[in-house]
C-alpha cells in the first residue's frame, strides 16, 4: 500500500491531467466556434458586399436612366423575387427582346439567384435555348432534366458556372402579343417542377405584362441594363491628339510641374475644339478623343475638324516656344493629331456607376490609328480621303506613303498630312 503522502500525490496528478485535458477540449471547442463564427462574418461579409456593389450599380443606373424607370424595374424585381419564392426556385429570370428592327438576341430585364451577377449584361440568342423557343412559340414549356432536353442551351451555364438540372419557361404577353419570357430554374429540396406549379406561374407571367411592357415600350430604358438602344448611325467626324514623349518631363522636373504642362496642352486643345463646334469625348493619357457633329450637329463638321486641328497644331508650336524660353526641356515634345470621317454609332459605355456617351464605328478606329502611327519627330496632322473629300481647293494637304506609317488598322484607302488652310476655306467658316 502506498504512503499517503504518494496518494496524494498521484491524486493530484491525476486531477492536474484531468484539468489539463478539460482545458484542451475547451480548446478545441472555442476554436471550433471562432472557426464557425469567422465563417459566418466572412459570408456576411461577402453578402453585404454584393449588396453595397448593386446599390452602387442602382444608383449609378438611377444618374444615367431616372428614377421612374428604376422604379418600373424595382417593381419588376420585387414580384420576381416573390414569385420565385412561392414556386421554391432557386433561381429566376425574365427575358426580353433586345430593341432592333428585326429582334435577334434576348437580355436578362431581371434575374435573381447566385448566376445573377454574371448574367445581367449577357445576351442570348433567340434561335437557341429554352428562353428562345418559348419566346418564339409562345408557349410554356416544362424540362424536368433540363440537361438532356433537345431545347436547352448549355452556353448559358458555362458563363454564369451554374448547373441547371430542371426549368420552367412561360411567355409573358402584352396585348396578345409576346414581349418577354419568365424562367424559373431548379426547384429546392430535390423536388421538380410539376403541372401545377406552372399554373402558379402563369398567374405571376400574367401579372407581370404590364410592367414588362411599360419598361420596354422606350428603348432609352434598356440604358439601365448596360445596352445602348440601337439607332441610325450618323456621319460625323473624329479627331484624337496626343502629345509625344511626355514622360520625358517627370524626368526633368518635379510630378507636379510635369502635369500642369500637361494638362495645360490638353486644356488648350479642348477649348479649340469646342470653339469649332466640336465635343470632348474622353481623356486618353497625355492625349484626348474629340468628335464633330454627333450628337450635337454642325454644318461643315469635316472643314471644322481639320480646322481645329491646324489650329490646335499651331497653337501647340506657340506653347511649345513659351516653354523653351522659359528653360523648360520641351523639345522632343511634338503633337500628332489623326482626323476621320464616317459613319458613327453612338453608345453608352462603362460600368454603371461610371458610364458615358460616345462613338463607335471605322472612323474612330482610323483617327486613332493615323494618330498613333505617325512620325514622332515632328508635329503633323493625318486625316483620311473621306474627311478631305470635297475641299481639295480649301486645305493645303500632300498625300503620304503607307510605308512611311505603322500599319494603320481600319484601311484608309488613302491618307495625307494636313498643312494649312487656304483663305477660301477661312472665308467659308
Amino acid at each position: 500500500m502506498l504512503p499517503t503522502k504518494e496518494w496524494i500525490a498521484l491524486i493530484t496528478g491525476i486531477l492536474g491531467l484531468a484539468a489539463t485535458v478539460v482545458a484542451v477540449i475547451r480548446y478545441f471547442i472555442k476554436k471550433e466556434q471562432m472557426e464557425g463564427d469567422m465563417k459566418r462574418l466572412e459570408e456576411r461579409y461577402s453578402e453585404l458586399d454584393g449588396q453595397h456593389k448593386e446599390l452602387l450599380q442602382e444608383v449609378g443606373a438611377i444618374k444615367a436612366t431616372g428614377t421612374a424607370v428604376f422604379l418600373i424595374k424595382s417593381g419588376i424585381d420585387g414580384e420576381l423575387e416573390l414569385a420565385m419564392k412561392a414556386l421554391q426556385a432557386t433561381a429566376s429570370s425574365i427575358l426580353v427582346p433586345l430593341p432592333a428592327r428585326e429582334p435577334s438576341h434576348l437580355v436578362f430585364l431581371s434575374v435573381h439567384g447566385p448566376a445573377a451577377p454574371k448574367l445581367r449584361r449577357s445576351v442570348i440568342s433567340i434561335k437557341k435555348g429554352i428562353a428562345g423557343f418559348v419566346f418564339s412559340r409562345g408557349k410554356p414549356y416544362l424540362a424536368v432534366d433540363a440537361r438532356s432536353d433537345k431545347q436547352f442551351f448549355k452556353g448559358m451555364d458555362a458563363i454564369s458556372s451554374y448547373t441547371t438540372t430542371d426549368m420552367m419557361c412561360l411567355p409573358i404577353r402584352s396585348a396578345e402579343k409576346v414581349i418577354g419570357v419568365l424562367q424559373f430554374l431548379n426547384k429546392s429540396g430535390n423536388q421538380e417542377f410539376t403541372q401545377h406549379d406552372l399554373q402558379i406561374a402563369e398567374r405571376f407571367a400574367d401579372s407581370l405584362g404590364s410592367k414588362v411592357a411599360e419598361f420596354i415600350t422606350d428603348v432609352r430604358n434598356f440604358e439601365l441594363l448596360g445596352f445602348s438602344p440601337v439607332e441610325e448611325s450618323l456621319e460625323g467626324t473624329v479627331a484624337f491628339c496626343d502629345l509625344t514623349a511626355s514622360s520625358l518631363l517627370f524626368d526633368a522636373m518635379d510630378f507636379t510641374s510635369a502635369i500642369s504642362l500637361m494638362n495645360s496642352y490638353l486644356e488648350r486643345n479642348c477649348d479649340i475644339v469646342m470653339k469649332h463646334g466640336g465635343t470632348v469625348d474622353k481623356f486618353l493619357g497625355d492625349g484626348a478623343m474629340f468628335r464633330f457633329n454627333v450628337p450635337l450637329q454642325i454644318r461643315d463638321h469635316r472643314v471644322r475638324a481639320i480646322q481645329a486641328a491646324v489650329e490646335m497644331k499651331n497653337d501647340f508650336e506657340n506653347l511649345k516656344a513659351s516653354w523653351l524660353n522659359a528653360g523648360i526641356p520641351a523639345s522632343p515634345l511634338q503633337t500628332r493629331i489623326g482626323v476621320a470621317s464616317g459613319r458613327l454609332h453612338e453608345a453608352i459605355m462603362g460600368h454603371p456607376q461610371y458610364q458615358s456617351l460616345t462613338v463607335m464605328g471605322e472612323p474612330v478606329v482610323i483617327a486613332a490609328n493615323l494618330c498613333a502611327g505617325a512620325s514622332r519627330e515632328r508635329s503633323i496632322i493625318l486625316t483620311d480621303e473621306n474627311s478631305l473629300q470635297g475641299m481639295e481647293r480649301q486645305i493645303q494637304a500632300r498625300a503620304v506613303s503607307q510605308a512611311s506609317l505603322k500599319k494603320i488598322k481600319g484601311n484608309p484607302a488613302a491618307v495625307s498630312e494636313v498643312i494649312a488652310f487656304t483663305n477660301s476655306a477661312t472665308e467659308d467658316n
